[in-house]
Protein backbone atom coordinates (compact mmCIF):
# COMPACT_ATOMS: atom_id res chain seq x y z
CA UNK A 1 0.00 0.00 0.00
CA UNK A 2 1.28 3.46 -0.91
CA UNK A 3 -0.12 6.71 0.40
CA UNK A 4 -0.24 9.10 -2.54
CA UNK A 5 0.14 12.05 -0.17
CA UNK A 6 3.21 10.54 1.48
CA UNK A 7 4.58 9.61 -1.93
CA UNK A 8 4.25 13.24 -3.08
CA UNK A 9 5.97 14.47 0.09
CA UNK A 10 8.85 12.14 -0.76
CA UNK A 11 9.05 13.42 -4.34
CA UNK A 12 9.03 17.06 -3.23
CA UNK A 13 11.60 16.45 -0.50
CA UNK A 14 13.95 14.87 -3.04
CA UNK A 15 13.25 17.41 -5.80
CA UNK A 16 11.70 14.80 -8.05
CA UNK A 17 8.98 15.62 -10.59
CA UNK A 18 5.40 15.23 -9.39
CA UNK A 19 4.42 13.87 -12.82
CA UNK A 20 5.62 10.54 -11.43
CA UNK A 21 2.40 10.53 -9.40
CA UNK A 22 0.33 10.84 -12.58
CA UNK A 23 2.12 7.84 -14.01
CA UNK A 24 1.48 5.90 -10.83
CA UNK A 25 -2.23 6.63 -10.56
CA UNK A 26 -2.79 5.98 -14.28
CA UNK A 27 -1.16 2.55 -14.11
CA UNK A 28 -3.86 -0.09 -14.62
CA UNK A 29 -2.30 -2.25 -11.88
CA UNK A 30 -2.77 0.51 -9.28
CA UNK A 31 -5.95 0.58 -7.23
CA UNK A 32 -6.84 3.88 -5.56
CA UNK A 33 -8.54 3.34 -2.19
CA UNK A 34 -10.48 6.18 -0.60
CA UNK A 35 -10.46 7.09 3.05
CA UNK A 36 -13.59 5.74 4.75
CA UNK A 37 -15.52 7.50 7.51
CA UNK A 38 -14.51 4.78 9.96
CA UNK A 39 -10.82 5.46 9.21
CA UNK A 40 -11.29 9.10 10.18
CA UNK A 41 -13.34 8.29 13.28
CA UNK A 42 -10.81 5.71 14.50
CA UNK A 43 -7.99 8.18 13.92
CA UNK A 44 -9.75 10.92 15.88
CA UNK A 45 -10.48 8.50 18.73
CA UNK A 46 -6.83 7.38 18.84
CA UNK A 47 -5.53 10.21 21.02
CA UNK A 48 -3.71 11.96 18.19
CA UNK A 49 -1.50 14.90 19.09
CA UNK A 50 -0.55 16.37 15.71
CA UNK A 51 -1.29 16.44 12.01
CA UNK A 52 1.43 13.84 11.47
CA UNK A 53 -0.17 11.51 14.03
CA UNK A 54 -3.56 11.92 12.36
CA UNK A 55 -2.13 11.30 8.89
CA UNK A 56 -0.18 8.25 10.09
CA UNK A 57 -3.25 6.78 11.75
CA UNK A 58 -5.36 7.29 8.62
CA UNK A 59 -2.75 5.43 6.56
CA UNK A 60 -2.56 2.63 9.14
CA UNK A 61 -6.36 2.33 9.29
CA UNK A 62 -6.70 2.06 5.53
CA UNK A 63 -3.90 -0.50 5.34
CA UNK A 64 -5.55 -2.64 8.00
CA UNK A 65 -9.05 -2.23 6.52
CA UNK A 66 -7.99 -3.38 3.05
CA UNK A 67 -5.73 -6.06 4.57
CA UNK A 68 -2.56 -4.91 2.83
CA UNK A 69 0.78 -4.78 4.59
CA UNK A 70 2.04 -1.30 5.29
CA UNK A 71 5.55 -0.63 4.03
CA UNK A 72 7.12 2.57 5.27
CA UNK A 73 10.43 4.18 6.10
CA UNK A 74 8.72 5.96 9.00
CA UNK A 75 9.93 3.98 12.03
CA UNK A 76 7.33 5.43 14.41
CA UNK A 77 4.46 4.66 12.07
CA UNK A 78 5.79 1.15 11.47
CA UNK A 79 6.05 0.55 15.22
CA UNK A 80 2.48 1.74 15.75
CA UNK A 81 1.24 -0.36 12.82
CA UNK A 82 2.89 -3.50 14.22
CA UNK A 83 1.63 -2.75 17.72
CA UNK A 84 -1.97 -2.35 16.52
CA UNK A 85 -1.75 -5.53 14.46
CA UNK A 86 -0.45 -7.45 17.47
CA UNK A 87 -3.26 -6.15 19.69
CA UNK A 88 -5.96 -7.07 17.18
CA UNK A 89 -4.45 -10.47 16.38
CA UNK A 90 -4.35 -11.68 19.98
Amino acid sequence: MISIVEFNYFLIKHSLPLKITKELINDEKVEIVSTANKDIIYSIDSNIKSYDDFNDMIIICISRRIKKKLITFDKEMNTLYNHLNNIHNE
